[in-house]
């Protein structure tokens, strides 16, 4: 238990930069909030799942009481990875809490980062956050349904448009890399 609680903290304390600044706040059924991790009986399900949480306070986005995204270790590690491949200019589908737009605007090698956001409420509460950087250029539109100008070109992708992925998405998740099949490198958020 003392080991995966100083795991825990250790892990948090390494990924601390990839942490949302986005203030808290409500927009229609979306709000933002931080909440506190603590080493207790979901922490350890967590951890025997293989996602462990960390310790701390993060912050977290919910749809009508259901999270669709946070910035805890967990989160933060099912991309990092892919991240630090990625370089140039990038396509993300699904704004989230710009977990991932802020992870890729921290590197210098990426030169642009256009992120595609169905709901305005979203964009509301965390676009603001990242317009300040001349990269980040954002569309109001459904990644299923939103084509780029003739022309453009993007180096990576990253679709992440699901709440909790599961197989009943494998249908979206098989229209989004065919409708995104000539980006030259997609990473999928996926089951």
């Amino acid at each position: 238990i003392d080991t995966l609680k100083r795991m825990a903290k250790r892990d948090t304390e390494r990924l601390a930069p990839y942490r949302v600044t986005v203030p808290v706040g409500r927009s229609g059924p979306f709000e933002i909030s931080k909440f506190t991790i603590e080493p207790n009986i979901e922490f350890f399900r967590c951890a025997r799942d293989g996602r462990l949480p960390g310790l701390g306070e993060f912050t977290k986005l919910t749809h009508g009481g259901h999270v669709v995204m946070s910035d805890t270790n967990a989160e933060i590690n099912e991309f990092r990875d892919y991240i630090r491949a990625m370089e140039g200019s990038i396509l993300v589908t699904g704004l989230g809490l710009g977990v991932v737009v802020k992870a890729l605007l921290n590197k210098p090698t990426v030169t642009k980062v256009t992120v595609i956001e169905k709901s305005p409420n979203v964009i509301l509460l965390v676009a603001p956050t990242y317009r300040s950087d001349p990269r980040f250029s954002l569309i109001n539109s459904d990644a299923l349904k939103w084509l780029p100008a003739r022309g453009t070109r993007f180096d990576w992708g990253w679709h992440d448009i699901w709440t909790a992925p599961s197989t009943d998405d494998l249908k979206t998740m098989g229209e989004l890399k065919k409708r995104f099949a000539a980006l030259p490198k997609v990473i999928q958020n996926a089951v």
